[in-house]
């Protein structure tokens, strides 16, 4: 699980609290251009860096070889969620939570600043060829995976509807959008229902049961496209 572009992992706790008691583990982190990724580490995200998130999958699988992973990103990080669950095929479940389809910069000071912090650079060319790079189409290359996606009705970054383009090509009983009319960006006005209805479908689409079906429908899902 991972923010977005101010994230740092320690804000997650309540979310992660919310999958370990339905007997998820959760590991919260800050990938490349995030929280101490880039304060402690000088890491910044660039238009690779969905690979910098598989390296922490890559941690999981050596630790716990044969476990089922999922991708809950929020903000910024639910678009990185999904561009990373697209390349990486480990990934068998993916939770998008006030993410952009595409990257554009930010229509606020502050977030522009935060923006150009993550990439670790201002100058207009890096910014552009990271925000081409950084654009989900379902239609080139849809997610394999289940996934959730949660839309916030009240949200000043991401226009209502538009998270919607994630689902696109996506063909998995599971996946829906789930939409908080009043939610404000990421729904944390609305914390505690957003954690349990998050932690509860992450149970289901996770479930030893439910691995071969999701195997199945994710090979022809590829051989399709």
């Amino acid at each position: 699980m991972f923010g977005g572009m101010s994230g740092w992992s320690t804000a997650y706790r309540s979310m992660a609290e919310a999958l370990c008691r339905r007997g998820l583990d959760c590991l919260l982190v800050d990938g490349p251009g995030q929280g101490e990724s880039r304060l402690e580490g000088a890491f910044f995200a660039d238009a690779d860096v969905t690979s910098g998130f598989s390296r922490f999958v890559n941690c999981i699988q050596e630790r716990t070889p044969g476990q089922r992973m999922g991708l809950w990103g929020n903000s910024y990080g639910g678009l990185l969620a999904a561009l990373t669950a697209t390349r990486d095929h480990r990934i068998e479940a993916c939770c998008v939570n006030g993410g952009p389809v595409l990257t554009e910069l930010p229509p606020f000071r502050t977030a522009q600043e935060q923006f150009a912090a993550m990439f670790g650079t201002s100058e207009p060319a890096a910014l552009t060829k990271s925000r081409t790079a950084l654009a989900f189409d379902g239609k080139r290359a849809p997610l394999a995976c289940p996934t959730l996606v949660l839309e916030d009705g009240a949200d000043p970054l991401v226009p209502l509807g538009t998270q919607r383009g994630f689902l696109v090509g996506n063909r998995y009983s599971l996946s829906r959008v789930q939409t908080c009319s009043d939610g404000e960006h990421t729904i944390y006005n609305h914390s505690a229902e957003r954690n349990a209805l998050a932690a509860d479908w992450f149970a289901e689409a996770l479930a030893p049961a439910a691995r071969l079906c999701h195997r199945e429908k994710r090979n022809a899902q590829i051989a399709h496209f």
